[in-house]
């Protein structure tokens, strides 16, 4: 399993090992001022997903994810792309 979604390459913004005990960290960040900050323990078929949001300089944790199969991963980043979208076109 990959931390990594082609789909979503260019909203990457970090890419990191965050241990030598096979932790790595991927980061996605998207225009609505919400990130994504997926973790993948080598030893493990699944993936976390911790979602957080920027705003006036600050950020906070809106949500945390755990057990994720790659293809749960991608919906719930077209998710996290689009949260706020349709405020927009509602106003």
């Amino acid at each position: 399993m990959k931390t990594i979604v082609n789909e979503y390459q260019e909203y990457i913004t970090v890419r990191t090992r965050l241990s030598d005990n096979g932790i790595k960290l991927t980061a996605y960040s998207f225009e609505n001022g919400y990130q994504a900050r997926v973790i993948e323990n080598l030893d493990s078929k699944f993936i976390s997903l911790m979602l957080v949001k920027f705003e006036d300089g600050k950020s906070s944790i809106k949500d945390m994810l755990f057990q994720l199969t790659s293809e749960k991963l991608i919906e719930k980043l077209e998710e996290i792309k689009n949260l706020g979208v349709m405020k927009e076109v509602q106003a």
